[in-house]
């Protein structure tokens, strides 16, 4: 591999210490709250070296479903174990070779959406604002029409203690 190749392997090993640091666990007691998520319980070994792919020398093979386990147990975003680190500005890329990203790009490539998506996601977005502004429209005809009822009702009590 090349000297100043990160894999994105390397960066959530990496930011797999980050989220353990950011709450403040143990690395025991992280591999006690990811246990439910990643079906079994990882060793302080294990852990250890799995933080440490960062170094390059023994770089573990984390899977999707690693990485979904993290987002559960740490309550991040996927995105998270995906960053690079702030002080690297060495390309990222696959460990086998082949064309690597700088910095920016790789960050447009786990942030951005490309153009169909955008339209499609601001689509649903729109349709569910939509669909909330009517239930809310609803809601609150719903809740004048009892609002009204409460107070016809409270006039009737009143005019009952008056006649008393």
């Amino acid at each position: 591999m090349e000297p100043n190749r990160l894999t994105p392997n390397q960066l959530a090993g990496w930011n797999l210490r980050r989220a353990r640091k950011l709450r403040g666990w143990t690395q025991e007691q992280a591999a006690e709250q990811l246990e439910p998520f990643l079906g079994e319980r990882w060793s302080v070994a294990v852990f250890s070296a799995a933080e440490r792919s960062i170094d390059g020398t023994r770089v573990r093979q984390f899977t999707a479903d690693d990485l979904h386990a993290f987002a559960r147990g740490f309550e991040l975003p996927i995105t998270f174990f995906l960053a690079p680190p702030p002080w690297s500005d060495d390309a990222i890329g696959h460990a086998g070779g082949g064309q690597t990203s700088g910095r920016l790009e790789y960050l447009d490539a786990i942030f951005d959406l490309p153009e169909a998506a955008r339209k499609r996601l601001l689509s649903e977005v729109v349709e569910m604002s939509a669909d909330t502004t009517r239930a809310l429209r609803r809601w609150g005809e719903n809740f004048a029409a009892m609002v009204a009822e409460r107070e016809r009702a409270v006039e009737a009590l009143l005019e009952v203690r008056e006649e008393r």
